[in-house]
């Protein structure tokens, strides 16, 4: 089994109380990651330090300072996309631990003007992307999709 590391400075129940998740885990490495872009799939350096959240996951990779966010698989394998990434809740707390900047859409698929930017080493709490899918994800559920953006030419 590889070395399961957690984030330096930081402890599980920290990532546990910023992510608002409170089965979050700290999951083996050494495991295949795909990097999915528009129809192709390839292998990256290998991970240093992955992080689950139910079907979701942030990656580290070895010899990046940046996170991937990606899907967790029940057969333990991750893709992580080059593009939109979608998730519910009833709210997100957004915390930006790298050198780029989040734009947060209301709904799946990064459309739209973002409802909320977040730049390099910065966060925002309760973002709240209204949504017209009551019921879809219980009474409380919002849908948002997250997109990195390198510099404001791309959106």
């Amino acid at each position: 089994m590889a070395d399961i590391r957690l984030p330096c400075d930081w402890t599980l129940q920290q990532i546990r109380d910023v992510s608002g998740d409170r089965e979050a885990v700290v999951l083996d490495p050494g495991r295949p990651v795909k990097w999915v872009s528009v129809g192709e799939a390839h292998e990256r350096s290998r991970p240093e330090i992955v992080l689950g959240f139910h079907s979701l996951c942030l990656v580290k990779p070895v010899d990046d300072d940046d996170w991937y966010m990606g899907s967790l698989y029940g057969d333990g394998n991750i893709d992580c996309a080059d593009g939109c990434i979608t998730a519910a809740s009833s709210s997100f707390n957004i915390f930006n631990d790298s050198r780029q900047t989040v734009a947060v859409f209301r709904g799946f698929d990064c459309a739209g003007s973002p409802v909320a930017i977040v730049g390099p080493h910065d966060e925002t709490p309760g973002t709240v992307p209204r949504t017209d899918l009551v019921g879809m994800f219980g009474d409380d559920g919002v849908v948002a999709s997250f997109r990195v953006i390198n510099d404001q030419d791309e959106w």
